[in-house]
């Protein structure tokens, strides 16, 4: 069973801080809850969990927040011209910080503002990413009295860059293909059966996590984060006192706080492992994530496992330079050949130049791959299951007996995964 997992604690706070028996007693959720509340900065907001707005509701956010920013910039104007008037150089050079915080603030939120994605009837899309962080943000700013909130290391809210760059894509992703067997199987075999977490050999792991370090800065700066800034936020995910309340068995997972109207996560690391694939997996997950809704769905840990299975390869092909590109290396795995995987993805994401997983999932040549690959499974899998050799077998008894292998396999997903069809 893989140990890199997702964990959506929506409970925790209340669990903890809001149970004074509970905290009385030490239990250890108290103890967890009161750490995440001290570390990241949780404020009461309202008396129910975050909920996401009807159309109208963010409407009316929306323009009060407009509204903000118009004033904002008016007192930047008077700020501007009382500066010029004032002959104290003290004076003068305390109300130019203060405009340069303003017009900083402005811009900021003038940034959401502009990427807020309207439909024909005038309302606000929010089945899109960006439309729920610009949300986010000015419900935060109206909820804390007109002062703007700036990205804080370990909270990931609206103002991380990373939170929800792909979601829509996931969404789709989601849709699309969220009870299709193939694509299960496949997140089953990737994440939940053993093979990934050993595609770096043991005596390479330091070097490993070396190279694997620079591909985590690499990643980061595209998003504006810098590798200092890196450092702060991987130091923050590995210091958890409560990590092993919460992910006893794990090597790192990603707590969401749903509670008195607050939304946002914040994540967790165990230090003694690779910690530089540990936090591009749960990186991976914000990438993914719809602002304001996280839910366990079928396919959460297709895409993060398969930018595993990709970087790994990377990984060691920079310790053995003289492999060719389309080069399959040998790993181990029983049900699929993670060598031939990661070169097929890797090969997909320089055609169309993205790292959105969810975006390559949804291409045609992906679905044709998976598909395929899982055809090959049924084969081998019915023939051991009844001892047939494929050999002797036409086109049209291979096909049978996959139908044969699809309806055994379905039972297997739908109770793995859950799923409805």
């Amino acid at each position: 069973m893989r140990k890199l997992i997702i964990s959506i604690m929506t409970s925790l706070l209340c669990c903890g801080t809001f149970c004074p028996v509970l905290a009385q007693n030490n239990d250890p959720l108290a103890k967890a809850s009161a750490e995440i509340i001290d570390r990241t900065n949780f404020k009461i907001v309202s008396n129910e969990y975050f909920k996401f707005p009807s159309p109208k509701e963010a409407s009316q956010v929306f323009t009060k927040g407009k509204e903000m920013l118009a004033k904002m910039a008016v007192e930047s104007v008077v700020l501007d011209g009382i500066s010029k008037q004032i002959d104290s150089e003290n004076k003068q050079s305390y109300l130019l910080h203060s405009n340069k915080t303003y017009k900083q603030d402005l811009k900021h939120y003038w940034d959401f503002y502009k990427q807020i994605i309207w439909k024909e009837d005038g309302t606000p899309d929010l089945t899109k990413a960006a439309t729920a962080k610009a949300y986010l943000a000015f419900y935060y700013l109206i909820h804390n009295g007109d002062k703007p909130s700036n990205l804080q290391v370990g909270r990931i809210d609206e103002n991380f860059p990373l939170l929800g760059v792909y979601a829509d894509s996931f969404k789709e992703l989601q849709e699309k293909f969220g009870n299709n067997d193939a694509y299960l199987w496949f997140t089953y075999e990737l994440y939940y059966e053993e093979g990934v977490e050993h595609m770096i050999p043991l005596e390479q792991a330091g070097r490993a996590m070396e190279i694997t370090k620079q591909i985590l800065y690499t990643d980061l700066e595209k998003y504006g984060i810098t590798q200092e800034e890196a450092d702060k936020w991987l130091a923050f995910a590995t210091s958890w006192k409560c990590f092993g309340t919460l992910f006893p068995d794990n090597t790192g997972g990603t707590v969401s706080i749903e509670d008195k109207g607050n939304w946002y996560l914040t994540i967790f690391i165990r230090p003694d492992v690779d910690r530089y694939m540990s936090i591009l997996h749960e990186f991976q997950h914000v990438k993914d994530y719809f602002p304001g809704v996280v839910k366990e769905r079928s396919l959460v840990e297709l895409t993060t496992t398969l930018m595993e299975v990709v970087t790994s390869d990377t990984v060691r092909r920079k310790m053995q330079p003289n492999i060719l590109d389309r080069e399959i290396l040998k790993y181990r795995h029983a049900g699929v050949n993670l060598g031939e995987i990661a070169v097929f993805f890797r090969g997909l994401s320089q055609k169309y130049n993205t790292d959105n997983y969810a975006q390559l999932l949804l291409l045609p040549e992906a679905t044709e791959y998976i598909e395929n690959s899982y055809d090959k499974f049924l084969e081998n899998f019915i023939s051991k299951y009844q001892k047939i050799n494929l050999d002797t077998k036409t086109e049209k008894e291979k096909a049978e007996l996959r139908n044969v292998g699809k309806a055994l396999m379905h039972k297997v997903l739908e109770d793995a995964f859950q799923t409805e069809n």
